[in-house]
């Protein structure tokens, strides 16, 4: 409805909801050539807050796959175990990760701060159709009774988590601002 104004702010970082539009596309389109991804698989996020993390996380979902949030500050075992039961085929991780957690990621890894945002990789529009009720996002449990088990959350299920969190937090004239300070592994962050 208002694609000039503001989506983001992050630090020095301004990005209208047109630019993160075609960035999610570019980086879905990106995604799908480069690695395969498509509807059905699974990509981590293993990385801090960051305007780039919406991008990946926008990305990710507008190719009908699902991501797999792994808390920068989970120990390298535990990520470990998320990133290879969960069967992702591609990773993003943050500079600070990448260098600390090396070993324990796939070879499909990309830095998040390295996005393709270059007109190398045209933005397309993205419209794939695929079935509502594949998972959009894999949670996992503490682990406190065993090993951590990995919680499927659809598509459909998101979407009808946001029309009741929009309805719940903002008016219907007046939309406000939030401010996203808890890891994306916390399921109230989505």
């Amino acid at each position: 409805a208002n694609p000039d104004a503001v989506a983001i702010r992050s630090g020095d970082v301004r990005m209208t909801y047109r630019e993160l539009e075609e960035q999610a596309c570019r980086l879905a389109d990106f995604l799908n050539v480069s690695a395969g991804i498509t509807s059905g698989d699974r990509v981590g996020i293993f990385s801090d807050r960051s305007a780039d993390g919406v991008i990946i996380l926008l990305g990710i979902l507008k190719l009908g796959a699902a991501f797999v949030p792994v808390d920068p500050e989970t120990p390298p075992a535990r990520a470990q175990h998320i990133i290879a039961s969960s069967k992702c085929k591609a990773v993003f991780c943050s500079e600070r990760q990448y260098g600390s957690c090396i070993e324990i990621l796939p070879d499909t890894t990309y830095r998040s701060d390295n996005l393709p945002h270059s007109a190398n990789h045209p933005a397309l529009s993205v419209r794939r159709n695929f079935d509502p009720s594949i998972s959009a996002y894999v949670l996992y449990t503490s682990g406190s009774t065993g090993d951590p088990k990995g919680c499927l959350i659809s598509h459909r299920s998101l979407v009808n988590y946001i029309m009741w969190a929009n309805d719940f937090y903002f008016d219907d004239h007046v939309r406000g601002n939030m401010a996203w300070f808890t890891s994306l592994a916390f399921d109230f962050t989505l």
